[in-house]
């Protein structure tokens, strides 16, 4: 199977859920990822409409992106909280980071965490994808692979963004194919930044950057993966729509033409 793909609806912060999700889908997106500004928890009804609306543009909602630094338990709490929300709504997956700092001794008192966390999950019906995030306990395919290990089953699962992989200084394509069939979700974008920062958004725009995304992308497919590619773009807030809009329309006919030339 093909992947397909999505966008996060953080790229058009600011603009409500109804807007962003008309955006996604006149760029020509598939699914989409919802935001936590974009799909709440106080206002059930309202998330179940964000859904619902989404299905009538033809978008398949693939995500809700949790982020947080989960050695807080009040962020521990809201992460449970999406896992309800989103096996009450029909969503497959929530993603987040693990917080916390890049030290042995944080990813090591993530593991029992991450173990009640897979379980809320579980109970809840949904998957939860974990990013190896820069500067956090678990920012390295390594770490991927060795909290996959300490937690076992199958909910917990890794979402794979190259940006942060490459920040850490690690090439994203053989960490893709390290990590070959534990890859839930894929966040995809770029960046032009000479540091570890993302950077503005314009640079985000994959195509525009330092990542070798075609390489990071036939990985992915030679590794089996078959699921949704979903753009994430971040720091948009305040910008004006038509901007939004753009980036993200240029951002699905790059990504667009690369899968067509991989025959992914």
């Amino acid at each position: 199977m093909a992947f397909r793909l999505g966008c996060n609806t953080v790229a058009l912060a600011g603009q409500d859920v109804g807007q962003a999700l008309a955006a996604i889908a006149w760029a020509g997106y598939e699914g989409v990822e919802f935001s936590p500004m974009h799909l709440g928890l106080q206002d059930a009804p309202a998330a179940a409409a964000a859904v619902s609306g989404a299905a009538e543009l033809g978008l398949r909602p693939v995500a809700v992106e949790a982020a947080g630094n989960l050695f807080d338990e009040a962020a521990r709490t809201r992460l449970v909280r999406y896992f309800e929300l989103a096996g009450q709504l029909g969503i497959p997956l929530v993603t987040s980071g693990s917080g916390g700092p890049p030290t042995p001794e944080a990813r090591a008192a993530f593991a029992p965490l991450a173990r009640e966390l897979a379980a809320a999950a579980q109970a809840a019906g949904v998957r939860w994808a974990v990013k190896a995030h820069v500067g956090a306990a678990v920012h390295g395919s390594d770490d991927l692979l060795w909290l996959l290990e300490e937690v076992g089953g199958n909910t917990l699962c890794v979402n794979f963004d190259p940006t942060h992989l490459q920040r850490e200084g690690e090439d994203p394509a053989v960490s893709a194919r390290r990590l070959a069939g534990r890859i839930g979700h894929v966040h995809i974008r770029d960046y032009d930044s000479a540091d570890r920062s993302i950077g503005p958004p314009t640079g985000q725009i994959p195509g525009r950057g330092r990542v070798n995304l075609p390489a990071v992308l036939g990985a992915l497919q030679s590794g089996g993966y078959s699921g949704f590619v979903d753009l994430e773009i971040i720091g948009a807030q305040g910008w004006e729509p038509v901007r939004q809009m753009g980036i993200i329309a240029e951002s699905r006919g790059y990504l667009h033409r690369l899968l067509a030339e991989i025959g992914g």
